[in-house]
């Protein structure tokens, strides 16, 4: 009959780790030992509403015309970024950028290393 089901319990109803484990577990102790948290990005991060923006003279160009809030996000590692972007912006950087953009050799590593081409025929190109 459609619609109607007949119930069966399931058999992990009720399933806490921290009950299967014992506290003397290796994998348990680790978290304790070893500190990993120079691996996450150290961030925080804020919200406001357009409420909070109400007076603001530049609230269109930050929100835009149908944002209702507004996400930011403050990076410890912010100066590092800024010089990062300063340098990369710079004139020698975007020069540095398009001759790393315009060389050939990681195709060439690629096709020797992975692809089994031990010789490739480069005639046409100029010596």
């Amino acid at each position: 009959m459609q619609g109607k089901k007949d119930y069966q319990e399931k058999l992990f109803s009720h399933f806490q780790l921290n009950e299967r484990i014992p506290t003397d577990n290796f994998y348990r102790r680790l978290k304790e030992v070893l500190h990993l948290e120079f691996l996450y990005p150290k961030k925080k991060e804020y919200r406001g509403s357009t409420r909070q923006c109400k007076a603001c003279n530049i609230k269109t160009e930050c929100l835009g015309k149908s944002a209702k809030e507004k996400k930011f996000s403050v990076i410890y590692y912010r100066e590092g970024y800024q010089r990062n972007n300063k340098r990369v912006n710079s004139k020698k950087g975007k020069c540095m950028k398009a001759k790393r953009q315009s060389t050939v050799a990681p195709v060439f590593g690629t096709l020797t290393q992975f692809l089994g081409l031990r010789k490739i025929l480069v005639l046409s190109l100029p010596k």
